[in-house]
């Protein structure tokens, strides 16, 4: 039983997280990453932890792929789609920067093209799949406590 009501302290915080990550998941937000990654080198170690800082302050997943004109490209972190998807929209075009919707945008230059992505952070999730696992979990010991209660008492009546 404990465990069933304790299992409402994860789900809560991925309900809080996740209405959080919503909020920051739009166009603005998007820019501010693509802006953050094109006002420096294109490094492996600065994107990495600019996606790790804007990530955890942000509350988002964000993945950045660079498509260099040699035809190689490179992609960094992960992104949950967060909404629906598959929804065709005309992009928003000023000067280099593309906006193709709330979590993407891109940055078009001569040699490359960076692409953002921002979705539903991942934390959320798994605080909603432990919220879950623990209900789970509750509700099998409440049957296996009710089933060795049974036998027992099965078992006094026999004797």
């Amino acid at each position: 039983m404990l465990l069933i009501v304790v299992s409402s302290i994860p789900i809560y915080y991925s309900h809080l997280e996740s209405s959080i990550s919503y909020s920051h998941v739009n166009a603005t937000t998007c820019l501010r990453v693509l802006n953050s990654i094109i006002s420096g080198s294109l490094t492996s170690d600065r994107i990495d932890s600019i996606i790790k800082s804007m990530d955890r302050s942000l509350l988002i997943s964000i993945e950045v792929n660079i498509e260099y004109a040699n035809g190689s490209s490179v992609t960094y972190g992960y992104y949950i789609p967060i909404g629906a998807s598959g929804v065709a929209i005309t992009p928003m075009v000023s000067g280099n920067i593309e906006i193709f919707g709330r979590s993407h945008c891109a940055y078009v230059s001569s040699n490359y093209v960076v692409n953002v992505f921002i979705g539903q952070y991942a934390m959320a999730i798994y605080l909603f799949v432990v919220g879950v696992v623990l209900i789970m979990i509750g509700f099998a010991l409440i049957a296996v406590g009710d089933y060795l209660r049974d036998r027992y008492t099965r078992r006094a009546l026999r004797s």
